[in-house]
C-alpha cells in the first residue's frame, strides 16, 4: 500500500514523526520538484514582470508576415482560377475586348505568383526573416494587397486598377526581397550561414 510522504506528518502523536521544521523542508522539496516538472525555474521567478510578459519583435512579425503574405496569395489565386468571370464582371456590359483584358489579367496574376515564390523563398531561407523594417514593409504591403485584391474581385473594379495593385503590392515587395537576398548573400550585410 502506497503512503503519502505527508501521511506521517499528519499524525503528530505517532512515534518517530518529524516536527514542524521537517514538514517545512518536505514542503519546500515538493514545491521545488513541482516547479522543475512544470518547467519553471528560480531564474524565471526572479525576473521582473516586464521581462516575463514582453516578447521579441520577431514573435509577432514573423507570424504576421506569413499570414498576410498567405492571405494576399489566396486573393491572387482567386483571380488566377476565376479570371474569365472576374474579367466579365469588371467589364460590365461592354464585352468587346474580353480576350485581351482576360489575358492581361491572367498574365499579371501568374507573374504575381512568381513574385510570391520569390518572397516565400526569401522568408523560408531566412534571408530577410530577421530584418524588422523589411518585415514591417512586407506585412503592410501584403495586408493592403490582400484587401485591395479582394475588393477588386468582389466589387468589380476596373481591370486597369489591378495594374496598380500588381505594381505596389507584388512587384515592389518581390524586388525588395531580391535586393535583400543579394545584399545578404553577396555583400554580407548580415551574417548568413
Amino acid at each position: 500500500r502506497r503512503t503519502s510522504p505527508h501521511r506521517a506528518l499528519d499524525s503528530p502523536g505517532s512515534p518517530g514523526a518529524p516536527g514542524p521544521l521537517a514538514r517545512a523542508q518536505l514542503d519546500a522539496e515538493v514545491a521545488r520538484r513541482t516547479v522543475r516538472l512544470v518547467g519553471g525555474s528560480r531564474k524565471a521567478r526572479r525576473r521582473p514582470a516586464s521581462e516575463n510578459t514582453m516578447g521579441r519583435v520577431e514573435d509577432v512579425t514573423l507570424p504576421a508576415r506569413f499570414l498576410t503574405t498567405t492571405a494576399h496569395l489566396i486573393a491572387t489565386l482567386t483571380i488566377v482560377y476565376d479570371a474569365e468571370d472576374t474579367t466579365r464582371r469588371a467589364l460590365g456590359s461592354d464585352q468587346t475586348d474580353l480576350a485581351k483584358w482576360q489575358s492581361n489579367l491572367e498574365g499579371l496574376a501568374w507573374t504575381s505568383l512568381i513574385f510570391f515564390a520569390v518572397e516565400f523563398a526569401g522568408m523560408f531561407t531566412g534571408v530577410s526573416l530577421f530584418m524588422p523594417t523589411a518585415n514591417a514593409y512586407y506585412i503592410f504591403s501584403h495586408f493592403f494587397g490582400a484587401l485591395f485584391v479582394g475588393l477588386f474581385v468582389c466589387l468589380n473594379w476596373e481591370i486597369s486598377s489591378y495594374h496598380w495593385f500588381f505594381t505596389l503590392f507584388s512587384f515592389f515587395p518581390a524586388l525588395c526581397e531580391a535586393c535583400l537576398a543579394f545584399a545578404v548573400t553577396q555583400m554580407n550585410i548580415m551574417q548568413y550561414k
